[in-house]
């Protein structure tokens, strides 16, 4: 098994969102979420017909949002997570379901060329640190078989607007501590924003693609980081890990064309494994 650097020592992004996920409270606000998006529905339906009975990998599949949806396509069906507390109320609703508590850094339990299809929705990628993004992508690639396929989808960095960027409002709360702290914790995470809006212009984050801003979590008042990535940018990597036949995918349910890519703050992404 290979010890990642992260395993031992503080990181930029995992960390935080791996506390944030374990918090509790966290789990179940995401229980409550049981529809597909927009795209997630697009992408289904134009992938079904290729992925029925099909060996299907769900990555941070949480409390089981996508399981009935992917079950329905194949039974032959796996789904993992980093964190047993969002996987616990999964485990509870579809007690039958292959979920296994796994990180998506080394997936060693896994053959090679094992699945036919990968999913990893709800930008859920974007909670891993750069270096940690390239491997998850290398796992991805090696245990999904030749022309296998991989969904995912990511915060798209040119976007025109950005939610992580706008300010949250005034919290209004009954008592007085509880209103002073939600109130402190939106001015924290805004001061975060704008620094986030500053750094972004730097060179160097124009010429890698891709940056790390923070977005508040009014469910359990903190900041978390979270990766953002410019199309490019995600192509190459795909393209570095091993993938072609790349296919983008807006929030509204259809391909987006170059020309309205910087409509949304959020891409999902179709690729093949060469």
């Amino acid at each position: 098994m290979r010890i990642l650097e992260s395993d031992n020592a503080p990181t930029l992004i995992y960390n935080p969102n791996k506390q944030y996920y374990d918090t509790a409270g966290v789990p179940e606000s995401y229980a409550r979420m049981t529809n597909l998006l927009k795209p997630e529905e697009f992408i289904l339906s134009y992938l079904r017909d290729e992925i029925k009975d099909k060996a299907l990998l769900d990555i941070g599949v949480g409390p089981g949002r996508t399981t009935p949806y992917l079950r329905s396509i194949s039974s032959n069906y796996t789904g993992t997570d980093y964190s047993e507390n969002m996987l616990a109320p999964c485990r509870a609703k579809y007690a039958d379901a292959n979920l296994v508590l796994c990180d998506a850094r080394r997936m060693d339990r896994f053959e090679d060329h094992t699945f036919d299809a990968v999913f990893f929705l709800w930008n859920a990628i974007d909670d891993a640190d750069p270096e940690d993004r390239i491997l998850i992508l290398s796992e991805i690639h090696r245990v999904l078989k030749q022309n296998g396929i991989f969904v995912f989808s990511a915060h798209n960095l040119e976007a025109r607007s950005i939610p992580a960027w706008e300010f949250q409002g005034i919290a209004r709360a009954r008592k007085p501590t509880r209103f002073i702290s939600e109130n402190a914790a939106r001015l924290r995470a805004y001061l975060s924003i704008s620094l986030d809006r500053l750094s972004i212009l730097k060179k160097d984050v124009r010429q890698r693609g891709y940056a790390v801003l923070h977005e508040y979590e009014a469910g359990a008042g903190c900041v978390v980081p979270t990766y953002y990535i410019s199309k490019e940018a995600q192509t190459r990597q795909l393209q570095k890990a091993g993938f072609d036949r790349i296919e983008a995918v807006d929030k509204d349910g259809a391909f987006i064309t170059a020309d309205r890519y910087r409509d949304y703050w959020y891409v999902y992404y179709i690729a093949r494994r060469v």
